[in-house]
């Protein structure tokens, strides 16, 4: 019979972390996704709730430094909700920025009931931060619990539960609200073949989501 130390544990490749100083796990070539613990902004929650509309899709091209973020959404943004909103997005703007080395950034603000990619997949960017304000938070599978080779169209038309694309025993993670993930992708230098495995979670509730990453 083979040892316990013929068998090695798997080293995960997500992290939690509480504070932004202990983003930097991110630099670790063996973390795909590094999550950010945090309370929910009571102010910034009545705001999404109570004045975000459907069916928003903008995405705005800003500058990481004071970045202008009056074009993502068609409201007034002189609104207590709407500053305390915008603030903490200039806030991770510059986080985000600052880990990356970044000039200018992507900022997207979806407000939908569809899953905007409901298949587990893989992005050819360096790293985007992604934050559900309302709704089921973005899933994701631990780097050892997915078949990679099963994934897109090797799947042959099948579901990802049917695919053998989760590998059997596999915990299917997912955001909390106003939690900031960062996500890997494949072109983050020396990740290629080991981007996040993420999807959009299934079902038709309301969803608002955040996403920044660097152009």
């Amino acid at each position: 019979m083979k040892g316990c130390e013929d068998f090695p544990v798997p080293v995960p490749s997500t992290v939690h972390v509480d504070t932004l100083v202990d983003l930097t796990a991110i630099y670790d070539p063996a973390i795909n996704v590094c999550v950010l613990r945090r309370s929910v902004n009571p102010e910034v929650h009545r705001f999404v709730l109570e004045a975000l509309a459907e069916n928003t899709g903008h995405l705005v091209r800003v500058p990481a430094i004071s970045p202008d973020l009056d074009g993502l959404f068609q409201i007034r943004s002189d609104t207590a909700g709407a500053r305390a909103f915008l603030d903490e997005i200039r806030v991770f703007a510059a986080v985000y920025a600052d880990l990356v080395d970044a000039d200018h950034l992507g900022v997207r603000l979806a407000v939908t009931r569809a899953a905007m990619c409901p298949r587990f997949h893989v992005d050819r960017v360096g790293v985007r931060l992604v934050c559900t304000y309302q709704g089921a938070g973005t899933e994701w599978l631990d780097h050892a619990d997915v078949d990679r080779a099963r994934m897109g169209h090797a799947a042959g038309g099948q579901s990802d539960a049917e695919s053998g694309l989760i590998r059997e025993g596999a915990r299917i993670q997912s955001l909390s609200p106003f939690e900031v993930g960062f996500f890997k992708g494949e072109a983050w230098q020396g990740n290629a073949g080991r981007g996040a495995v993420h999807r959009s979670p299934a079902g038709t509730g309301r969803r608002v989501v955040l996403t920044l990453e660097a152009l």
